[in-house]
């Protein structure tokens, strides 16, 4: 629909991006299809959010809808990938708490100091060895970090 970024420069909206209806309607239509069209469709439920966290959907989103930023946004999301790819396994483990999520969440042991887990929410306090931080701290850390950078 279009903002300002940090730097106080305007980013035009896309000519369809009437409301945040019609565009949780593009993207869920962009998530489900390929190819376009991708407008039209609203989506008057805003909570039943297209991308779930998962930033591999939201790539597919910001590809096939192609705000003016996407660029900048495709570079944030791609530098923060593996953490927030965790956080999502890691959540829905918790969700969804059962032997097979938390085997998922197993495979992320080898890019962590670990320790044996119980509950999918153990896992946010292994430790990121470079930064030597809590996972959890470590993630959202970078994850703020890209956000600033997507938006300046």
């Amino acid at each position: 629909m279009g903002t300002v970024d940090a730097a106080g420069t305007s980013v035009t909206g896309l000519r369809d991006a009437l409301s945040e209806a019609h565009v949780s309607g593009a993207a869920i239509t962009a998530k489900q299809r390929t190819l376009p069209p991708y407008w039209g469709r609203t989506n008057t439920l805003l909570r039943a959010e297209p991308t779930w966290g998962d930033v591999d959907v939201l790539t597919n989103i910001l590809t096939r809808l192609r705000p003016n930023n996407s660029a900048r946004l495709l570079a944030a999301i791609s530098t923060v990938h593996g953490k927030a790819k965790a956080l999502q396994i890691i959540r829905n483990g918790a969700a969804h708490n059962n032997v097979q999520t938390l085997n998922d969440i197993k495979v992320l042991r080898s890019a962590y100091i670990t320790f044996p887990i119980v509950h999918p929410t153990h896992a946010m306090l292994w430790v990121e060895p470079q930064s030597r931080d809590y996972l959890i701290i470590d993630a959202i850390e970078d994850l703020k970090d890209e956000a600033l950078t997507a938006i300046s």
